[in-house]
């Protein structure tokens, strides 16, 4: 097959933020089988009732659970299957290949009323774009598809059914009637596609998205056909399994011969420099897990073992959703971005152990590269669950304390304006000097306090969106109105530019005047003395409008440029020039725009200034 030459280490690490706050418990439920129906040879459809709740995105999957298996045989008692039932609909269909495992067995044997569970929704989504997708499947692979097609989640959809042995796992009639329906473009072909058979189907100008399933050999033939027509690796995208490069059949025998080295033929090399890094591999107390670059796990340790509960046997061959698949479609997005550009990733996330109990780990993914492609993935997980419990029962405990701080600092300004105002006497004005530093001084408390409000919302998980009609020019005026008296005594030379036709967003306005609170409130913080400060609004596509603030300030090192966004960090020349930031307020932004669905990036040089730059979505794509 075909790959595309990448560039060789060092790799950059990537963190990513999750929202790991309402993940507490195994997404179990206990379910009946409705109907068991044999739609074409060894292919069956369960439906089972689908639970009070229980809400999924086309194309996610859910792992079907046969406890009474586990009590016969103690073994897995569960798998992964893509539900491909319309969003709407009541029952939960999956589509299931039978083979004569034990497991499958029992499958085939389910009947209507008897109990099952499953664990979900999880995994990501066939979402075409707005300007459309192909869809290329084999026989068993078009179950990824369905349910995007069923719930009529995109136009401009063009189908590719390849079926060379002529027994479709599904009911020919009801895809046409979809397609007739829905606008759907369809074709199916008889023979292994090749490229004279896909350029009457694909327009390689066109740069839609592919998304490609169905099994190994299928994946393999067709990327491989699509770069022979000459399209992009980078337009396709798959499900469960990737294109397998010659160096996965390599890389097994290789992991093979390092990690049985108690066998005979391998016990007098023990002193070979690859044979110690595989036993420290095995007998670290952090858990590793080495796969091939489809994710397929060909080497799990102890510790492993003994972290998830499933044994080295029960993985292989498997991928790490096994005990994983409880993030949000939006994290796994970014995760599989970032690796895809070759970045390792670290990545705060959720998994369940074999029992069903939830632990949180720090997950780092690292790509291993040879000859300038991707041969397979290290996984490292570090279980971090006392941590963000203790980090928890701090965050619950900050909203407490910071509402009564709040009320006595409110006291204070309060009588501190009564003071300043004459109330109580004419004060000389030595007096008031002393009396407005304690204002000041009191006001930073205030703003230090929602900071942490703020921070401690976003780390439970407790910062709602609730979009609605947002007049961002006017949302803009009012925080620009709170800074006023900073712009006018630093003389800064400030001005707001909107371009025409800015459109009403459907938007949470409390969450966007965080943005542009903190944005603006840095900007002058860090600006000198007749500096300069724009603030800009310009439509960058249908999707989008683009929020720029720059200003002539202080700019941020090089070298800390990439430590913005955390939590508490400050640039060294922003501590030596003002002593009373929080590092907190970028922290916040970064995790709104996350939230809300955006994108936040800069541009900076010391001592010549800094450029903000916020992707704020049109029309949010979250009720609440």
């Amino acid at each position: 097959m075909t790959t595309t030459k990448q560039p060789q280490y060092p790799i950059k690490q990537v963190e990513i933020s999750t929202d790991l706050s309402n993940i507490d418990h195994e997404l179990r439920f206990k379910v009946t089988v409705i109907a068991n129906n044999q739609i074409a040879k060894n292919n069956i459809i369960i439906s089972l009732k689908r639970p009070k709740g229980f809400i999924f995105e086309p194309g996610q999957y859910i792992w079907l659970v046969l406890p009474e298996l586990s009590k016969q045989f103690g073994i897995i008692d569960r798998r992964a299957y893509t539900i491909v039932s319309n969003v709407a609909n009541n029952t939960l269909d999956i589509l299931v290949h039978i083979t004569n495992s034990d497991y499958l067995t029992k499958v085939k044997s389910l009947k209507p009323d008897d109990n099952v569970e499953v664990i979900g929704p999880m995994g990501s989504t066939f979402i075409a774009p707005s300007n459309g997708a192909v869809m290329i499947a084999d026989s068993t692979g078009i179950a990824q598809f369905l349910s995007t097609l069923r719930s009529k989640v995109s136009k401009n959809v063009s189908i590719i059914v390849c079926n060379s042995d002529g027994n479709l796992p599904f009911d020919k009639k009801e895809l046409n009637e979809l397609s007739s329906t829905y606008g759907y473009k369809i074709d199916y072909i008889k023979s292994k596609p090749q490229p004279k058979d896909l350029a009457d189907i694909i327009d390689k100008n066109e740069k839609k998205l592919i998304f490609i399933s169905g099994l190994q050999n299928f994946v393999n033939h067709i990327t491989s056909t699509l770069i022979d027509y000459g399209l992009n690796e980078k337009q396709m995208h798959y499900e469960e399994n990737y294109p397998q490069i010659e160096s996965d059949k390599r890389i097994v025998g290789i992991v093979d011969s390092l990690v049985n080295i108690e066998s005979t033929e391998n016990k007098h090399k023990t002193h070979n420099l690859n044979n110690l890094f595989a036993q420290a591999a095995k007998e670290t107390n952090s858990h590793i897990v080495l796969t091939d670059s489809n994710g397929r796990i060909l080497f799990a340790n102890q510790a492993a073992v003994n972290l998830t509960g499933y044994t080295f046997n029960e993985m292989c061959g498997q991928t790490p959703r096994l005990w994983g698949g409880l993030m949000s479609n939006h994290s796994y997005k970014k995760l599989w971005a970032e690796l895809r550009n070759l970045q390792a990733v670290k990545i705060n996330t959720v998994n369940r152990r074999r029992n069903g109990s939830i632990y949180t780990v720090l997950l780092s993914i690292i790509p291993i590269m040879h000859s300038g492609i991707v041969i397979a993935y290290l996984a490292m997980e570090d279980d971090i669950t006392e941590v963000q419990e203790q980090d928890k029962a701090k965050n619950e405990f900050i909203p407490i304390i910071s509402h009564q701080l709040r009320t006595l600092l409110s006291v204070i300004s309060w009588y501190t304006e009564m003071l300043i105002d004459g109330d109580a006497g004419k004060l000389s004005a030595k007096q008031k000097k002393y009396l407005k530093t304690i204002y000041s001084g009191n006001q930073h408390m205030v703003e230090l306090l929602n900071s942490l409000l703020n921070v401690s919302k976003i780390e439970l998980g407790a910062l709602a969106v609730e979009p609605e009609a947002t007049n961002i020019v006017d949302l803009t005026s009012s925080v620009v109105s709170e800074q006023k008296i900073g712009i006018n005594q630093k003389k800064i030379n400030f001005s707001v530019v909107y371009e025409k036709n800015i459109p009403i967003l459907h938007a949470d306005p409390k969450l966007l005047r965080m943005i542009i609170q903190n944005l603006l409130s840095n900007a002058v913080k860090y600006t000198s003395e007749n500096g300069q400060i724009k603030v800009s609004y310009s439509r960058y596509n249908d999707e989008f409008i683009l929020l720029k603030v720059s200003d002539t300030g202080f700019g941020i090192p090089k070298s800390q440029q990439s430590k913005i966004f955390t939590k508490l960090f400050r640039a060294d020349n922003a501590k030596l020039k003002d002593s009373e930031g929080t590092g907190l307020g970028l922290y916040i932004v970064k995790s709104v725009v996350d939230k809300i669905g955006g994108k936040v990036w800069f541009e900076s040089k010391e001592n010549k200034g800094t450029t903000f730059y916020v992707l704020i979505l049109i029309k949010s794509n979250c009720n609440k």
